[in-house]
């Protein structure tokens, strides 16, 4: 037990910056629908290069197939986080609060229900932001959990688009003195077509992570200006 003469006073509090960041969610996802149905469905409009045939003045125009869509359904898992509330809180000083305790225990007991919310909703911003990152890697979200059957959510990516390097395909690490090194930005290139090719939508963005090796500067700022609409 502490010396009750003794006399301390709380001067900083340290927060938790290991906070969810939503960068991924916010640039690439961000559109947000709600609905109140047990599943969802999206309409896929399959389309397809075709030209206009030619024909003879003289003949009838050529019978042409319509463009086909299809529907996808899903029925998604549900985000629960359950909390078992600490009865002793409302008597015990909470963080940040004067030593010695300068609050009700109705007030801890709100502020502890506050800490504890929004610790939940950066668990939920984590969990989105994971499923933001496996659509983007590999095109696909698998959702798995206790009392769910695991479904795989395929946004049907052409194979491919997902690309990994290996062997001799890697990007190298380091450069002679003197000498040049084209292939980040010559693989850069080649894989915006092929995004253009098998999509027919623009890429907007390039992004590198941290633990493969390789960061930005590695491409020649000459070579990233034509690449500026990159996804």
């Amino acid at each position: 037990m502490e010396n009750i003469f003794d006399t301390s006073v709380l001067v900083q509090v340290v927060p938790n910056l290991k906070t969810s960041q939503n960068w991924l969610l916010d640039r690439f996802f961000p559109n947000v629908v709600t609905y109140e149905t047990e599943e969802v469905a999206i309409d896929v409009d399959v389309g397809l290069r075709r030209m206009a045939p030619f024909v003879s003045p003289l003949v009838e125009g050529k019978l042409v197939e319509s463009r086909k869509y299809q529907t996808n359904t899903f029925k998604p898992a549900y985000i629960k986080d359950k909390r078992a509330p600490d009865l002793r809180k409302p008597i015990r000083r909470q963080i940040g609060e004067r030593i010695g305790g300068e609050y009700t225990a109705a007030e801890r007991e709100m502020l502890n229900l506050q800490f504890e919310m929004t610790d939940q909703i950066d668990m939920i911003n984590r969990r989105l932001e994971w499923m933001a990152a496996s659509a983007l890697v590999s095109g696909t979200v698998t959702v798995a959990g206790e009392g769910y059957e695991t479904q795989v959510v395929d946004f049907g990516r052409a194979s491919d688009l997902t690309i990994t390097l290996s062997g001799s395909d890697k990007w190298p690490l380091t450069v002679a003195a003197g000498a040049t090194n084209t292939q980040p930005s010559d693989d850069i290139e080649i894989w915006q077509t092929t995004f253009l090719k098998e999509s027919g939508s623009v890429a907007t963005d390039l992004v590198f992570t941290n633990n493969h090796g390789v960061h930005s500067d590695w491409i020649p700022p000459s070579r990233i200006t034509p690449l500026h609409s990159r996804r």
